[in-house]
């Protein structure tokens, strides 16, 4: 299989900081081939400041390992079945995958400008 050449992401407005300038560098994605389409959410108010407080998690925890974001993943795991689709992906993403740490994760990935896609 490939990965693709651009990616696009819809999800709320609010979001779009995050998506845009944190989750897309965390994963060294070019910001040249991303797109964020923002739609609008139904309580902006109350999600924007839910936001605020998600935004500084991960700035502070970019992969989402430790304290509430932990909590989070963990909550939406149920079953405890860890990251979906890991043994499907390439070996060369698979560490990126359960990378836990506040620099950058560095090693080459299948979409870095000089592989190639």
């Amino acid at each position: 299989g490939h990965f693709p050449a651009n990616v696009t992401v819809v999800g709320y407005e609010f979001k779009r900081q995050r998506f845009e300038d944190h989750h897309r560098a965390a994963i060294n994605f070019p910001a040249e081939r991303f797109a964020y389409i923002g739609t609008r959410a139904p309580d902006f108010a109350s999600a924007a400041r839910g936001e605020r407080l998600t935004l500084a998690a991960y700035q502070r925890d970019p992969y989402g390992c430790e304290g509430l974001l932990r909590t989070k993943r963990v909550g939406r795991d149920p079953f405890a079945n860890g990251v979906p689709y890991y043994h499907h992906m390439p070996a060369s993403v698979r560490p990126l995958l359960v990378y836990c740490g506040s620099a950058p994760y560095l090693q080459q990935l299948p979409w870095d400008s000089h592989v190639g896609i």
